[in-house]
């Protein structure tokens, strides 16, 4: 009777795993094409005009926001995320952000 237990406890915790590591990747995913979308936007909209940097971040923040709703609809249980997983989400927000508006405006 224990090694059925056994059985069904590491059959549980690599169906754990599997969906662990799909909503990983669904958060990377997520995080990333949000962030590319937020610099694409925050070029077109502010442009070469260096004044305007606060509304960019703006722009920044309102995309990391919003991924609290879009996570959900992928399936991902945003009410079991701590707050290491929303660091993880805003950064790499942060960082494609970061990184496709300086690309953008570098001609």
């Amino acid at each position: 009777m224990s090694k059925e237990k056994e059985r069904n406890n590491k059959a549980e915790e690599q169906v754990d795993k599997k969906i662990r590591y799909r909503e990983g990747i669904i958060k990377t995913f997520v995080a990333s094409v949000f962030g590319i979308i937020a610099g694409a936007i925050s070029f077109a909209l502010t442009g070469q005009e260096r004044s305007r940097d606060v509304f960019a971040i703006l722009i920044l923040f309102f995309f990391i926001y919003i991924q609290k709703y879009f996570l959900g609809k992928f399936g991902v249980k945003t009410d079991e995320m701590g707050g290491k997983d929303w660091f993880y989400v805003g950064f790499i927000t942060f960082d494609l952000w970061y990184v496709s508006w300086v690309i953008l405006l570098n001609p």
